[in-house]
């Protein structure tokens, strides 16, 4: 069977007119370089290769900021503004003014698509280090004003990490609020992730509320636990014992051993040795995939005690991913010794 060469290929080519006008033109690539040159009525606003983002491909993209911007308003396809957003998401060069923030604010409110909405206020949310603090402060009020008009769960995620960021005067009230009282549990535990980081004075009341939530899947209680390294607490190695228990939930074993790796990393003994022995208890049933973050962390430092245990693991079938763990970390032993 003959192999078509990668570069040859049909594509539309979208074209935006300054009229308003949009129409399509549709070429063939058959060499590696080509050149392509079409006539049209007006002055195009900005030209889309690949119109509808049907090829798989890395573009090394030449336009300017200006145009991306009008390609992220007024594309024709949802994937061709996602597109634009991506590649101003990339540019490290991009400076977010006052003009660009409130215009990035008003796509994250008014495109009909909730994931260009998202990409735009991802995008706002590197501002934060571009404006000035009363510029900010305007911004963060109407992304609360936004936040409670948005319909769309992931949508008021992202909001709720941007009104983190921008941190207005009554952003604590609306993310509390969020965290308490949202619909969603992903909303409530982004809520908490973002008073985390803007409250950090009341971090710990945060996470103990959080530690009492009820939620689908565990969602707010994992995320209490995975900030429990952000906060100083006495009995923080006790409570993420608790969770890390066998016949808990997976996610708040994986979110609690995740604290215990954080500690350990940090050179908490207890912590060590708590994560000793969950290895030695999940390999027995071999069915944990997040004890190879435990894994991990302690074979820097304590290889020759957990030797056994991985050589233990490794020969066994079972949990890819201990499995693959295990063999890495002796393989990488073996070399060094």
């Amino acid at each position: 069977m003959k192999v078509r060469p990668a570069f040859q290929f049909t594509c539309k080519v979208g074209i935006q007119l300054e009229d308003g006008k949009y129409i399509e033109k549709k070429i063939s690539v058959n060499k590696r370089r080509e050149i392509f040159h079409f006539s049209v009525e007006r002055q195009p606003e900005f030209v889309v290769f690949d119109a509808g983002q049907v090829i798989l491909k890395k573009i090394n993209n030449s336009q300017p900021t200006a145009k991306l911007l009008l390609q992220a308003q007024k594309g024709r396809y949802v994937t061709d503004r996602l597109m634009a957003l991506k590649q101003l998401y990339d540019d490290t060069t991009l400076v977010i003014d006052e003009s660009l923030a409130n215009l990035l604010l008003e796509m994250g409110a008014g495109d009909s698509f909730y994931g260009v909405r998202i990409a735009a206020l991802r995008l706002l949310n590197k501002a934060e280090a571009d404006i000035a603090d009363n510029i900010k402060k305007a911004l963060g009020d109407r992304m609360r004003k936004q936040f409670k008009e948005e319909s769309n769960s992931k949508v008021r995620v992202q909001l709720c990490e941007d009104i983190g960021v921008f941190n207005s005067s009554n952003a604590k009230t609306t993310l509390y609020d969020a965290f308490i009282n949202d619909s969603s549990y992903a909303v409530q535990a982004a809520a908490l992730n973002s008073l985390i980081k803007s409250d950090s004075a009341n971090a710990l009341n945060y996470i103990n509320q959080a530690l009492m939530m009820d939620s689908y899947e565990e969602v707010v209680r994992a995320a209490a636990l995975e900030n429990l390294d952000k906060v100083q607490i006495s009995d923080g190695l006790k409570i993420a014992g608790k969770y890390a228990e066998y016949g808990n939930p997976d996610v708040l074993r994986s979110a609690a051993i995740g604290y215990l790796n954080q500690m350990a990393i940090k050179g908490d003994e207890s912590a060590k040795k708590m994560l000793f022995d969950y290895i030695k208890e999940g390999q027995e049933s071999n069915r944990y995939r997040f004890l190879s973050r435990a894994v991990y962390t302690l074979s820097k430092e304590d290889k020759k005690e957990l030797l056994p245990i991985l050589e233990e693991i490794a020969d066994k079938l079972g949990n890819f991913y201990l499995k693959h763990t295990a063999e890495r970390i002796l393989k990488k032993y073996k070399l060094e010794n």
